[in-house]
């Protein structure tokens, strides 16, 4: 009888335990995902926030766009080139991060992909926009090729 009820509690432990890494697998991955794919919310944003504003001369035609924020050509390329990083950046990781999953397995990949993807965030945070926007994307596949092991904590027993 004790020795049931023991086993009955490390069954409920685990079981909140294998939940608890599956939302965290999950809420990671829905934070990443969409950061390439996102593009047009995030330019949007980041033209009303005003990056790269200062690229943009007075005497430079500037166009308002949809949503009343001021732009010219050098700024849209500049906006530009920081998505074709990205996508670039997506693109070329998976192999480095198949390597490193042989390597050091899911828990370490998904573990330095996270640190990783802080670090860009910062960088991004900091106006190095086009770094932290590839060290992000760069990041991403880690994170969800590394949440695909979350399903063998729901094996048959």
């Amino acid at each position: 009888s004790e020795k049931i009820e023991i086993m009955r509690e490390a069954h409920i432990k685990a079981m909140w335990r294998e939940n608890l890494i599956l939302c965290l697998a999950l809420c990671t991955s829905s934070i990443l995902s969409g950061v390439v794919y996102g593009w047009p919310a995030l330019v949007r944003m980041m033209k009303q926030e005003g990056a790269y504003e200062k690229l943009c001369n007075d005497d430079d035609e500037e166009d308002d766009d949809e949503f009343g924020t001021k732009s010219c050509a050098k700024r849209e390329l500049a906006l530009g080139q920081i998505f074709a990083i990205g996508i670039f950046c997506t693109f070329s990781s998976r192999l480095p991060v198949g390597l490193a999953l042989d390597h050091i397995g899911p828990r370490g990949t998904t573990t330095l992909s996270l640190l990783t993807a802080a670090i860009g965030a910062f960088l991004f945070g900091t106006e190095y926009y086009a770094a932290g926007f590839g060290v992000i994307a760069a990041s991403a596949p880690a994170v969800h090729v590394g949440a695909m092991h979350c399903s063998n904590l729901f094996q048959q027993k």
